[in-house]
């Protein structure tokens, strides 16, 4: 049990995640104002360590190993993903899905192109916004 120094307040553990369970901040604060927090927060009974581990299910959990590994040596344009705790390619996770292609060459083989040329300008603006090295 911690307390802080001035007022005897009895302190808790907290760790602040978003809604993929990555750890934003930790800390400590009065047990009392808890409750009172908005968004994800989670009292905890120890430190928690957001470069090892993470929040599923109002749990603190670790990585594992490989998953530090990969977690830690991604690729320049590479993002962890979570909840699926692995590296994507932001490129390749921005482009859009093959289904948008399959009925845009349906709607053009029928002699309306506006769909396949909806899917190159996005193609076009993920190629702008995320450019090979």
């Amino acid at each position: 049990m911690v307390f802080d120094r001035d007022g005897g307040h009895e302190m808790t553990h907290f760790v602040r995640y978003d809604d993929s369970g990555n750890v934003i901040a930790t800390g400590t604060m009065p047990a009392n104002l808890i409750a009172q927090q908005k968004g994800k927060l989670l009292a905890v009974a120890a430190k928690v360590d957001r470069t090892t581990q993470y929040i599923a299910n109002g749990a603190v959990c670790d990585y594992t190993p490989a998953e530090l590994a990969a977690k830690n040596n991604m690729p320049r344009g590479w993002t962890w993903k979570m909840p699926e705790r692995m590296a994507i390619d932001a490129r390749r996770a921005a482009y859009p899905d093959l289904c948008t292609f399959a009925d845009a060459m349906y709607w053009a083989a029928r002699g309306d192109g506006s769909k396949l040329l909806n899917y190159y300008s996005q193609i076009d603006a993920v190629k702008a916004a995320h450019p090979k090295p």
